[in-house]
C-alpha cells in the first residue's frame, strides 16, 4: 500500500489483534490516511501494537495498552477521551505514546480528555493554534503508583490536574524540560496546573510537584484553595514566569534549586512575574541552600506573597521590583544579595517583620530604594 492511504472507521467497540497502517518493517511506507472514531465507541489498542495514520481523529474513547505507540496528528471532538495507559504486557511502568500533535478538532473551542497513567513525555505539542483540550489528567487511575510526566513541548489545557488518585502516598511529578536557559526560549504552558486534592495547607501529602527544569511560562493558575500542590522547583539557570491577569499560586513550598556550581547569584533559579492586576502566592518561598539561592523578578503587576519569601537558614539571592509593579507582603524577607526597590515594596503587616539584605556579593547591594537611572522606589 502507499503511504497516507486508507481510512479506517471505528463504529462499534473494537479491540486491536495487531497493527494499524504500521508494519515492522516500515511503517512509514504503510501509514493510513485516517482512523476514525465514531461518538459512544471506543477503540483499544492492545499492548504492543501500533497505529500510524496521517490523522486519528476522536470523537469516542481511545485506549492506548502500554507498549502501544500512535503516531499521528490526533483531533479531539466533543466528549472524546483519549487514555494513555502502562496496563497490558510489555508497558512496564510507562504509558503508551502519541508521537505528533494533539488537538481540539475546533479552533476557539475547548474539547477533549487526555488522560495519562505511566510514565510518559510529550512528542509534539498539545492544544496550539487555539485548539485547547479540556483537561489532561496525570495519574488518574486506581493504581497506587506515581509518576513523572514530562512537557517537553507547548501545552494547552484548561486544566491540568496532577494525582487524582486518593490511594497515592507520593507525588505526581509535571517536569519541564526542553525550554532551555536562554530569554525568550521556554516552553509555554496555557491552562490552570492543579493538584489533584491530596494536600492541604499543613499536610503536604501527595498533593502533586511542578518540577522545572527549563525554561517555563504558565499562562494560568498553579494550584488551587482545593488542589495545593506539594512542592514547585526551579532548576539552577531556569526561569518560570507567571503570565497573565490575576493569578493565584497555591503550593506548601516553592525552593530555588542550587546545583552547587554558584552560590552568589549569576546562575540562579528565577520566578519571575509579567502579568497584571494581582498574583497571590500562597507557599513558602526558600532557597537550597543557606548561602542564597534564587531570584524574584516582579516586572509589571502587583505580587502579594502571603508566607515568607526565604528565610534564615535558607536565603534566597535577590529581589528586582521593576518600576511601576508592586510586591506585598507581611512576612519576613531574607535575600542574601541584593532587594532592588524600583517600583514599590508595601509590607502590609501589623506587627514587625525582618527583611535581610545581606549584600553577600560585596557590591554595594543590599536594601536599595530606587537608582540613579532615575526609578523612585517607594518603601511603605
Amino acid at each position: 500500500a502507499s503511504s497516507g492511504q486508507g481510512t479506517v472507521n471505528i463504529v462499534g467497540n473494537f479491540t486491536s489483534g495487531g497493527h494499524f497502517g504500521d508494519a515492522a518493517q516500515d511503517d512509514q511506507a504503510t501509514k493510513l490516511a485516517q482512523i476514525n472514531i465514531s461518538k459512544g465507541n471506543t477503540f483499544t489498542l492492545s499492548a504492543g501494537h501500533n497505529a500510524s495514520a496521517t490523522r486519528m481523529n476522536i470523537n469516542g474513547t481511545v485506549t492506548a495498552q502500554g507498549s502501544a505507540n500512535i503516531t499521528s496528528a490526533v483531533t479531539m471532538g466533543a466528549d472524546s477521551v483519549l487514555n494513555l495507559t502502562n496496563t497490558g504486557t510489555g508497558g512496564g511502568s510507562t504509558a503508551a505514546r502519541v508521537t505528533g500533535a494533539i488537538q481540539s478538532y475546533t479552533a476557539g473551542t475547548a474539547q477533549g480528555t487526555l488522560n495519562v497513567n505511566g510514565t510518559w513525555s510529550t512528542a509534539g505539542d498539545i492544544g496550539q493554534g487555539g485548539k485547547g483540550l479540556t483537561a489532561i489528567n496525570l495519574d488518574s487511575d486506581n493504581d497506587t503508583a506515581s509518576h513523572t510526566y514530562t512537557f517537553a513541548h507547548n501545552v494547552n489545557a484548561t486544566t491540568i490536574t496532577l494525582g487524582t488518585n486518593d490511594a497515592q502516598s507520593t507525588n505526581t511529578t509535571l517536569a519541564i524540560v526542553a525550554g532551555g536557559t536562554s530569554a525568550g526560549v521556554n516552553i509555554a504552558i496555557t491552562g490552570n496546573i492543579v493538584g489533584g486534592g491530596n494536600s492541604s495547607s499543613t499536610d503536604n501529602a501527595a498533593g502533586g510537584r511542578f518540577n522545572v527544569q527549563g525554561n517555563t511560562t504558565v499562562s494560568g493558575n498553579i494550584g488551587s484553595g482545593s488542589g495545593i500542590l506539594a512542592d514547585i522547583r526551579i532548576e539552577d539557570g531556569t526561569t518560570l514566569t507567571i503570565l497573565g491577569a490575576d493569578r493565584n499560586i497555591y503550593a506548601n513550598n516553592i525552593t530555588m534549586n542550587d546545583l552547587g556550581n554558584d552560590l552568589l547569584g549569576t546562575n540562579n533559579a528565577t520566578l519571575a512575574f509579567n502579568g497584571t492586576g494581582t498574583t497571590t502566592v500562597n507557599g513558602v518561598i526558600a532557597g537550597e541552600t543557606t548561602e542564597g539561592e534564587g531570584l524574584i523578578d516582579i516586572n509589571t503587576g502587583t505580587v502579594s506573597f502571603q508566607n515568607t519569601v526565604g528565610s534564615a537558614s535558607n536565603y534566597i539571592s535577590g529581589i528586582d521590583i521593576a518600576d511601576g509593579s508592586t510586591m506585598t507582603t507581611s512576612s519576613n524577607i531574607y535575600a542574601n544579595s541584593t532587594i532592588k526597590v524600583r517600583g514599590t515594596l508595601n509590607i502590609d503587616a501589623t506587627g514587625g517583620i525582618t527583611i535581610a539584605a545581606n549584600d553577600a556579593n560585596g557590591d554595594g547591594g543590599g536594601l536599595q530604594i530606587g537608582n540613579t537611572s532615575g526609578d523612585n522606589g517607594t518603601l511603605e
